[in-house]
């Protein structure tokens, strides 16, 4: 059996035909020999339509030739009924193809790929009386490169729609005329998820900043982020910002500012907590009032503030 070869009858378009006479005479239609003899048919393999496979497939012939998109595309026209009949594209036995999901891009700004499966070359190879590429499962499938935003939200939270996340990513879509896709974190970004927004606090976290990875996630077919969750959530806690504390005019003149001072409050920053002053390095307390408070005008406030009048840190003469 030659190479790229099938086991197929071939069809017969011109009947043999013979007098035969039994009383009378009539012509009779009948298979010859010959026609009926095995034959060998070039086999072909069909590969469908990968998503995105304008960009994405590129094919070679069994000489190496590379196809174009036009010669290799389905071809679909409408019948009589009005409905669509397609053919794939028959590739000869030895001709290669590759699809890689990196290559297909949309309006030239996404990004797609599908790690789970290989980007190497397929061969249209024959055997068993049968041709094909032999694609391993969901090939041919991309997916958007990017990972939606993790929900960092407090969800049960009475104020939960008021709750504001943001997400600092080292690799971000952009460009998109997709508006609301614009800042998504590109597949391989690092990112920090910070609560956005006075009063709200991450819970749990040190630093109020929760690393996270848009990676592939196999046991799902996409994209998504590493750790899972459930993520540290965003709550308010009403609390007076240190950002607030009062700096006198000589203090600031003199490059001090809020967190120039070190606090030793009894309750952090919340409501009723009480601070004592000290000045940094290179300065001394001008008096002996040191005391702010964390004061709210009434209960319930939500934006309580620094009650005090603590004396100024004066700069020490050389």
């Amino acid at each position: 059996m030659a190479v790229g070869r099938t086991n197929e009858l071939a069809p017969i378009d011109i009947w043999a035909r013979r007098c035969n006479c039994r009383d009378t005479c009539e012509w009779e239609v009948y298979v010859r020999e010959i026609d009926t003899a095995i034959s060998c048919i070039p086999g072909t393999c069909e590969i469908g339509s990968p998503s995105h496979m304008e960009a994405a497939l590129k094919c070679k012939d069994e000489n190496g030739q590379d196809y174009t998109y036009d010669q290799i595309k389905r071809k679909c026209e409408r019948d009589h009924w009005g409905r669509y009949e397609c053919e794939d594209f028959k590739f000869p036995a030895g001709a290669t193809c590759n699809h890689d999901c990196t290559r297909a891009k949309h309006d030239s700004y996404e990004i797609f790929n599908n790690p789970a499966v290989p980007t190497g070359d397929l061969t249209c190879t024959c055997a068993d009386n049968k041709c094909s590429f032999n694609k391993p499962d969901n090939w041919g499938q991309c997916h958007a490169g990017y990972c939606d935003d993790p929900n960092l939200y407090d969800t049960n939270a009475d104020n939960a729609e008021e709750l504001i996340q943001t997400l600092t990513c080292d690799k971000i879509l952009e460009n998109s005329s997709f508006w609301w896709q614009n800042g998504k974190a590109l597949a391989g970004a690092t990112c920090q998820a910070k609560c956005k927004g006075f009063p709200q606090v991450m819970q749990g976290v040190e630093g109020q900043s929760h690393e996270l990875k848009c990676v592939w996630k196999q046991d799902q077919g996409k994209f998504g982020w590493e750790p899972e969750g459930p993520y540290p959530q965003c709550k308010d806690e009403i609390r007076c910002p240190f950002e607030d504390v009062p700096v006198k005019g000589y203090e600031y003149n003199n490059g001090l500012d809020w967190d120039s001072f070190t606090w030793d409050c009894d309750k952090g920053k919340a409501v009723g907590s009480k601070c004592q002053k000290s000045c940094p390095e290179g300065f001394t307390l001008d008096g002996s009032d040191t005391e702010i408070v964390c004061f709210c005008q009434r209960e319930g406030c939500r934006h309580p503030f620094w009650k005090g009048r603590p004396s100024k840190c004066l700069k020490n003469k050389n």
